[in-house]
């Protein structure tokens, strides 16, 4: 198991400089929520929390157990009140999705060198357009949140139902799902799996545009 790189929410602009400001702003405070106040309260004053990673470079690669922490220090500066009202203003799937999708975006610079370009139309596969490393092109990221899962099966369940939605539309990408209670421990524990198009396999389906009339 590698130990893990600190990973800085105030840096989610830098990592994706065309939608991270946007990133921040969405998802900032849901993350605070679900790493520190729910389902998990963590001791006052603390300001960051151990994710584990399974991380798949590869579709025929090795799963790897990768450790990261992540670090909100400053992300909730000028936004204390907001931040004592998330929890009751906000629904709680939105701040697990939220939150999840902020975990994705750290994690899909430190692990695979992608930039998350824009956010993608529902029914396009995945939820976001990433670029690759390097000349690698574009691929899709499809993210996915889980408050809790007591037994793990829940989140293996949705890892391998998002890895096949991200198919639908394009050969390659990654799907990520997020759990902040995972199993009976006090872990958060999060998937990150590259996914590819098999050679020869079904290709991806195009949207029909209405004939008009």
């Amino acid at each position: 198991m590698t130990s893990g790189h600190v990973l800085e929410l105030l840096s989610l602009p830098t990592m994706h400089p065309q939608c991270g400001d946007a990133l921040l702003e969405q998802c900032a405070l849901s993350l605070i929520v679900r790493l520190s106040i729910d389902p998990t309260r963590l001791a006052k004053g603390m300001m960051s929390r151990e994710v584990s990673v399974n991380w798949l470079a590869t579709p025929d690669g090795v799963e790897l157990c990768e450790e990261r922490i992540v670090s909100w220090v400053g992300a909730s500066a000028g936004r204390e009140d907001a931040l004592v009202q998330w929890p009751v203003g906000v629904s709680s799937q939105r701040q697990t999705e939220d939150a999840a999708i902020a975990v994705t975006a750290l994690l899909l610079h430190n692990l695979a060198c992608a930039e998350i370009v824009k956010v993608l139309r529902i029914g396009s596969g995945g939820d976001y357009l990433v670029q690759l490393a390097g000349d690698a092109g574009l691929a899709q990221a499809e993210s996915s949140g889980i408050r809790s899962d007591p037994t793990g099966s829940e989140s293996k369940s949705v890892l391998n139902k998002k890895k096949a939605q991200v198919l639908k539309k394009c050969d390659s990408g990654f799907a990520s799902v997020t759990t902040f209670l995972h199993t009976k421990s006090v872990s958060v524990h999060s998937y990150l799996h590259q996914v590819r198009r098999a050679v020869g396999g079904d290709q991806p389906k195009k949207i029909k545009k209405a004939r008009r009339r």
